[in-house]
Parts: structure tokens; C-alpha cells; sequence
């Protein structure tokens, strides 16, 4: 098999395996949306916002600093602490990612969230001859495009939503 079919090949995997997940970032990119139109963001910073973190529990833990009208530096802080998280998985996802170049792997952990965490790992532990990169990547990109279209999506609809709901 070439490189070429199994960068396809494993790419595919990957998104046929996170398929069955998609629900799950699409509600969250729902209510991530509609929290960031609640506490007054607009549509260029909730966007940036979306884009710039990823994280749902980070966007969440911004959005309610936000909300309470916390300093920036305290919104920045406590959104690093809460992303500490990813940290650790990355330094675990790590040994699998030895052959994989520092720019790919830059691109990786942007993308890095539990469900891929446990994906990648399980598939780097059962087919070791797996296009990691392109595995990741199957993973991680349906679930990305499908959490900022329904985050904006999300936002849109908040501003239909009456405020006494």
C-alpha cells in the first residue's frame, strides 16, 4: 500500500469511527453559541472565541467570567488552568507521535480533545501501522467543522430566544 492510499485510507477510518460521536459536539456547539450571544459577545468575537479555544469546557469557563464580569487576565488564567488538562494527555499521547514531525504535531494538539485522545490511543495500540497523523486527523476534523457551524448556528438562534426563557 502506497503512502499516498494509506494517508486516504486512514484518514477515512478515522472519520467513520467519530461519526457515531457527532451528536455530541453538535448540541454543545448549540448551547456554547447560545451562552455566547447570552453574555452579549458578538458575532466576530464568539467566532474568534470558538475558533481561537475549541475547547467546549473551556469556552464554557470563559463565557461565565465573562458573564460575571471578570478581568481578562482572570478569563485568560482561568481558561489556561482548565486546559491544563490537555497537557497531560498530550505528554501521553506523545510516545505515539515520535516519528511524527513538530509542525504536525503542533496542528495535533490543537485539535486534541478527550474523545480523539481515547480514539487515537486505542487505534495507535491495536494497528501500530496506522497513518497517526491521517487517523488524527479523520478524527478531529468532522467533529471541529461540525462544533463551529453549530456554534454559530447556536448564536443566531440566541438572538430569536426571548429573554424570559
Amino acid at each position: 500500500m502506497t503512502a499516498e492510499s494509506t494517508f486516504g485510507t486512514d484518514l477515512l477510518a478515522g472519520v467513520r469511527t467519530v461519526v457515531p460521536l457527532l451528536p455530541a459536539p453538535a448540541s454543545i456547539g448549540l448551547v456554547t453559541g447560545l451562552a455566547a450571544k447570552a453574555v452579549g459577545l458578538g458575532l466576530v468575537q464568539a467566532v474568534a472565541m470558538s475558533v481561537a479555544l475549541f475547547s467546549p469546557v473551556v469556552m464554557f469557563t470563559a463565557i461565565h467570567l465573562i458573564d460575571v464580569g471578570a478581568a481578562l487576565f482572570v478569563v485568560v488564567f482561568a481558561s489556561l488552568v482548565v486546559a491544563v488538562r490537555f497537557a497531560i494527555l498530550s505528554l501521553s499521547l506523545s510516545p505515539y507521535l515520535d516519528q511524527v514531525s513538530t509542525g504536525w504535531k503542533w496542528v495535533m494538539a490543537y485539535f486534541l480533545l478527550t474523545p480523539t485522545y481515547v480514539l487515537a490511543i486505542e487505534r495507535f495500540d491495536t494497528d501500530p501501522e496506522t497513518d497517526r497523523v491521517a487517523y488524527y486527523l479523520g478524527l478531529s476534523l468532522p467533529g471541529w467543522v461540525l462544533l463551529q457551524v453549530t456554534f454559530v448556528v447556536g448564536f443566531v438562534f440566541g438572538a430569536l430566544v426571548p429573554t424570559t426563557w
